[in-house]
């Protein structure tokens, strides 16, 4: 996977868009996993050190990959679009998360698309709306309708609630939970991870 990385950099370095954005690359398990997480893109913390769900979400990420019996070591974790997408107080000049924009997920997705398919995954677990959708190739694909539920893609999909939703909705964490017992059904059953 180096030269897609290496490939992907070069492009980046091309765009005035994202020169000089920290990119915040896959890490884990590319070797043989069974599971690659997608999220949707890195945040504060995962652009000041580089590696993607280390903060906040990135707990949450831990949480259920716990309730999986799986180690960050055991699988494969990315983000759709690579660097932090921002907007600027326009009062006191602080950078905030903003969702990704159509043009940032175009110029991504052929990225992630290669990257899956150099890994393999027998399970490709998305985080939130903007993976699955991009997945999917559907705006229609929402994951209100569609979260826990196995999907064949093309590729085995499994979509969850971004770990960052529970955050700012308390109660999706129980629907969250719920789904990660059926994720994890679906490894021992289909997968025999």
């Amino acid at each position: 996977m180096p030269e897609l990385y290496e490939k992907m950099l070069r492009d980046i370095g091309h765009c005035d868009d994202y020169a000089n954005r920290t990119i915040v690359l896959g890490e884990g398990n590319a070797d043989s996993p069974t599971l690659v997480f997608v999220g949707e893109a890195p945040g504060a913390t995962e652009e000041m050190q580089g590696r993607p769900f280390v903060g906040t979400a990135g707990r949450n990420l831990d949480e259920m990959l716990e309730a999986l019996g799986c180690a960050r070591s055991d699988i494969f974790i990315t983000n759709l679009v690579k660097v932090r997408p921002v907007k600027r107080n326009q009062t006191t000049g602080r950078l905030s998360n903003r969702p990704p924009t159509r043009d940032e997920v175009a110029f991504f997705v052929p990225y992630l698309l290669e990257e899956l398919a150099l890994i393999r995954p027998k399970c490709v677990v998305t985080l939130g709306n903007f993976a699955l959708t991009a997945l999917v190739g559907s705006k229609d694909a929402t994951i209100g309708r569609m979260h826990g539920k196995l999907i064949r893609a093309g590729f085995d999909l499994f979509p969850l609630y971004h770990p960052a939703a529970a955050i700012y909705n308390r109660k999706l964490r129980e629907v969250m939970q719920e789904d990660i017992l059926k994720l994890r059904n679906v490894l021992e059953e289909i997968y025999e991870a």
